[in-house]
């Protein structure tokens, strides 16, 4: 697949519930975010599989959404006070890849994503576009800044239960400009699990690898 928008997106508009969704073996050439679930609107997404993919995500020009993120879970309303379902038992496993921005998990205050297993991803972050970079891109939301100035770290938990990060790896490629970060940054994130990790800080004299708050 190649293509200017996400590779394979669950969302955004979630009216209904969906459950039961694998997707398996395929190759993204190329995407502005490889594998994503938006969640924005009142319907629930639960029991989902990606497994065997490779995936090459960067940024391109507005109006696309993505950053170039290689792994994209959000779960924000659309307006401030809209209904909202719930984001969880997503798994990833076997995901391979390279990206100009963060693997993200990503909840909300009125929905928090939960039941998240990431088992054997293994991404090299770099910076070969010359679009502006250090964004979290949460669009479409107007319940919150939808661009975000934030640091890119190699994954990204935040407003979230019960993610496992198991096998999982972390490169830099040959570009690491300075808002390249941790390797781990965790922000809220109840029941995190990390075991047989390789990785560390794009700038280890600045930052440390983890970062969990």
């Amino acid at each position: 697949m190649t293509t200017q928008d996400a590779g394979v997106k669950i969302g955004t508009e979630t009216f209904s519930d969906i459950s039961g969704v694998r997707v398996t073996r395929c190759q993204i050439v190329q995407s502005s975010r490889g594998l994503g679930i938006q969640l924005r609107d009142s319907g629930s997404v639960s029991d989902v599989e990606f497994s065997d993919i490779q995936f090459l995500s960067r940024y391109f020009s507005d109006p696309w959404w993505g950053r170039g993120e290689g792994i994209s879970l959000t779960a924000i309303p659309r307006a401030a006070g809209a209904p909202i379902g719930t984001l969880s038992g997503v798994r990833f496993r076997n995901i391979t890849g390279r990206a100009e921005n963060s693997v993200r998990v990503e909840g909300s205050a009125a929905s928090r994503i939960s039941d998240v297993t990431l088992k054997n991803v293994a991404v090299t972050l770099d910076r070969w576009t010359k679009y502006p970079g250090g964004v979290f891109d949460d669009r479409p939301t107007s319940a919150q800044p939808d661009i975000e100035k934030h640091a890119t770290p190699g994954f990204s938990i935040r407003h979230a239960d019960k993610v496992s990060l198991e096998q999982c790896s972390l490169a830099w490629g040959s570009n690491c400009p300075d808002y390249f970060s941790h390797a781990i940054e965790a922000e809220d994130a109840h029941g995190l699990e990390i075991s047989g990790f390789t990785g560390h800080a794009a700038h280890p004299a600045r930052d440390c690898d983890f970062s969990i708050l």
